[in-house]
């Protein structure tokens, strides 16, 4: 049976998996626990894959964008909409987001869930026809919706 070799260095570890190609960067998760704490770790979920993502744009202003991980956009379908806009924030700006629709329910969530909950959206079977808010060159500072 072969022995495990010694294990490297935290931060080479997270140097290797940081110069991994984007695409391919959630699929070492799987390699092996020591490798999925990499992804794991907080400073590097931000400082790596945070930034690598395509932009997402939530309602930001002219054509200025915020970075959102692992995910780029979702779909939602022609007899679809959107009920309510969930995430959290903190003193300075969002800290993550999501979408509920009629009938999928749950968007992926965007963003680190850090700070207190928030929930925008009519009761119901409102529909969600427009965002409007503010940013900061780094972040998403508010965000409001029109029923």
């Amino acid at each position: 049976m072969m022995q495990p070799a010694e294990q490297l260095p935290w931060e080479l570890e997270e140097k290797i998996q940081s110069l991994l190609p984007r695409k391919i960067q959630a699929r070492f998760r799987s390699v092996c626990k020591r490798w999925n704490g990499v992804f794991d770790e907080r400073r590097f979920f931000n400082n790596v894959l945070g930034p690598a993502r395509d932009a997402f744009v939530v309602g930001a202003v002219h054509g200025n964008t915020t970075q959102f991980p692992y995910y780029q956009n979702f779909i939602i379908a022609e007899d679809d909409y959107i009920e309510a806009v969930e995430g959290t924030y903190n003193e300075s700006h969002i800290t993550s987001i999501a979408f509920r629709t009629h009938k999928r329910k749950h968007t992926p969530h965007y963003g680190l869930f850090e700070g207190r909950f928030f929930t925008l959206g009519g009761g119901g079977d409102s529909k969600i026809i427009g965002f409007y808010g503010k940013n900061s060159p780094l972040h998403l500072t508010a965000l409001g919706v029109h029923l």
